[in-house]
């Protein structure tokens, strides 16, 4: 008995400090209760929470049942809860304040339980309006939202190379709102009062150029890789939502990443490879929006992509070794499956590799990412959608050429020209991660093992598309002839 009880020990203790803070920020204005700052700020303080990323990720766990525990006792559980059903519109954004946050790699998709928080206040929806307040993710059941200090600016390229990163950094409270709140209040924005452009790309296609050419354009944001539509592209693809679902909180997803800002007068949406899949929806029920469409040459894909995204941290070397082990590969099957749906699987109904998928490797992997976001760019074409394809290696040949080109087919000023050439000289990699400061190796088709090549050639085959490394052009490509 005294063993159980000593066990049991750390665990009300944990439950008792959460319990404290949380009650701190319910009923402080009440009680005028004054606890101890020390209890308030435990987290960042306790190397509990400063070990190692597996510890973390128990003790978030452990943190969070127990919060659920004294949400409950004190009532915030059942606001939440009444929330969800409809009846607490007014109090349906659940303000919460971060106390500590972790992830493993930048490039990881933006989630709820990149943080622990504590209760705050309940606040109405049109709070997440502020200019500092932004979109972060979306689950089945809520909106994610995170407010940042208004000093900071997370939309440039300065702060981080990608928005979602931004926001995970610079994030000091995150708000909660149930879906039926988020898409009524959507339903009260209505459509982008300016206009969007849409950039859709390739992995490793030097999107970054773009977005800082638009980004030096006054009165223009750049929102560059908002996980909102990353998580809602993986929710409909997993088939967590339906499609009804996913149809309506795209749009209402875009309604609020587009919500008024005193900054802009136009916005460009910089999405991951993936939310290509969501082109043709955006395009069906928000017809006003741009489309662009960013690649590269297949083999400088292929060579950036596996020198340095996939030799960034040990973690995905490992995977690399994995994956290109037959043998290891039989152990660990799930390895290819993960890092096909990662970089190749754009479209469920896509069969044309449904054969090879679980024997390729990294190279043939890669490629099929490639090779599948092309295909499905000439496919848009022909259905109609307006995709304008820009080649990356034309983009940095004729930079103002191809920014008149641009400006001219969306509506801005060519004074305007100038600043935007100007931001193709800025280092790109100054706030970047590990991902753009390696080095590249030479891009040759004989840097890559024969097998290798092959499987490349077979795969673009399959999808009529040129040999590994040899140039291809889209119809209707960006072109200063």
């Amino acid at each position: 008995m005294i063993a159980v009880i000593l066990c049991a020990c750390p665990f009300f203790f944990i439950f008792f400090i959460i319990f404290l803070i949380d009650a701190r920020n319910t009923f402080a204005s009440k009680w005028k209760l004054n606890l101890p700052v020390w209890i308030y700020t435990y987290s960042s303080h306790s190397t509990l929470y400063q070990r190692n990323e597996f510890g973390k990720l128990i003790t978030r766990h452990l943190v969070v049942a127990f919060q659920r525990i004294s949400w409950g006792i004190m009532g915030v559980e059942y606001i939440r809860r009444d929330a969800r059903r409809g009846l607490q519109y007014k109090q349906s954004a659940h303000v919460q304040d971060i106390i500590w946050r972790r992830k493993l790699c930048d490039i990881y998709i933006a989630d709820p339980s990149d943080f622990i928080s504590i209760h705050n206040c309940f606040k109405h929806p049109t709070y997440v309006l502020k200019q500092n307040v932004s979109l972060y993710c979306l689950t089945k059941d809520e909106a994610v939202f995170v407010e940042t200090s208004s000093t900071v600016d997370i939309y440039s390229c300065d702060t981080s190379p990608f928005f979602h990163n931004s926001q995970f950094l610079h994030a000091e409270k995150i708000i909660t709102i149930p879906l039926a709140s988020f898409h009524k209040m959507a339903s009260d924005l209505g459509e982008p009062r300016m206009p969007v452009i849409w950039i859709s790309r390739t992995w490793r296609c030097g999107s970054a150029i773009m977005r800082q050419m638009f980004e030096n354009v006054p009165n223009v944001i750049v929102i560059g890789e908002p996980d909102a539509l990353t998580s809602l592209s993986n929710l409909e693809r997993e088939k967590k939502i339906s499609k009804a679902e996913y149809k309506q909180l795209l749009t209402s997803t875009i309604r609020v990443l587009c919500k008024p800002n005193d900054r802009a007068n136009m916005i460009c949406i910089k999405t991951r490879p993936c939310c290509f899949r969501m082109v043709k929806d955006v395009y069906a029920m928000v017809p006003s929006v741009g489309h662009i469409f960013m690649y590269r040459n297949s083999l400088k894909t292929v060579s950036s992509v596996i020198n340095t995204t996939l030799n960034s941290n040990v973690l995905f070397q490992l995977i690399r070794f994995i994956a290109d082990s037959n043998a290891l590969s039989k152990v660990f099957p799930c390895v290819r499956r993960s890092l096909y749906d990662l970089f190749s699987h754009i479209d469920k109904s896509d069969t044309t590799l449904k054969d090879l998928a679980p024997n390729l490797s990294t190279v043939g992997i890669i490629t099929a990412g490639w090779a599948s976001s092309v295909s499905r760019c000439e496919e848009l074409r022909m259905y109609g959608v307006p995709v304008l394809p820009v080649i990356c290696e034309d983009l940095i040949k004729y930079p103002r050429q191809c920014c008149e080109i641009l400006f001219e087919l969306f509506n801005i000023s060519h004074e305007h020209v100038t600043l935007a050439v100007d931001g193709f000289r800025k280092d790109t990699r100054r706030t970047s991660t590990i991902l753009a400061r390696l080095p590249t190796k030479s891009e040759s088709r004989r840097d890559i093992d024969p097998d290798k090549r092959s499987e490349a050639d077979a795969i673009l085959k399959k999808y009529s598309l040129p040999r590994l490394g040899e140039r291809y052009q889209i119809s209707g490509v960006l072109s200063i002839d």
